[in-house]
């Protein structure tokens, strides 16, 4: 399986040498995963944000409690109750996400060398024989 980052780093390289192979859906194959990668990572910029947030509200919670300051405090836990929400349905599509990008990477072959001729297998030169 190819590496999304190599995929990521070096689109047009690797669309090259899977030309070699003579499949045009490697071609589209290469495009989805690309979409799935940039999706992800969005995606997982998102949950952190949302993450960070929570960690960063929690403690004031706590503080506004201690002070007295039940409403203000119910308000704080309100918004992070709709904050989870939020955080869980990220979560759940970024999982989703990276299942569909994993199951688009198995579908693009190892490239082949530099050496190996364009086409399929009639076009393999014999180079010896046993």
């Amino acid at each position: 399986m190819l590496d999304v980052k190599r995929i990521r780093d070096e689109p047009d390289r690797v669309r090259e040498r899977l030309a070699v192979r003579g499949d045009p859906s490697l071609d589209r194959a290469v495009d989805r995963v690309l979409a799935l990668d940039e999706t992800r990572r969005t995606l997982v910029g998102e949950v952190d944000e949302m993450r960070a947030r929570r960690n960063e509200v929690s403690p004031r919670v706590g503080a506004l409690k201690r002070e007295g300051r039940d409403e203000e405090a119910a308000g704080v836990i309100r918004e992070m109750r709709e904050l989870g929400d939020r955080l869980a349905e990220r979560e759940e599509r970024l999982a989703a996400v990276d299942e569909e990008l994993r199951a688009a990477l198995l579908e693009i072959p190892n490239t082949p060398d530099a050496e190996v001729p364009a086409g399929g297998e009639s076009a393999n030169a014999v180079l010896r024989e046993w």
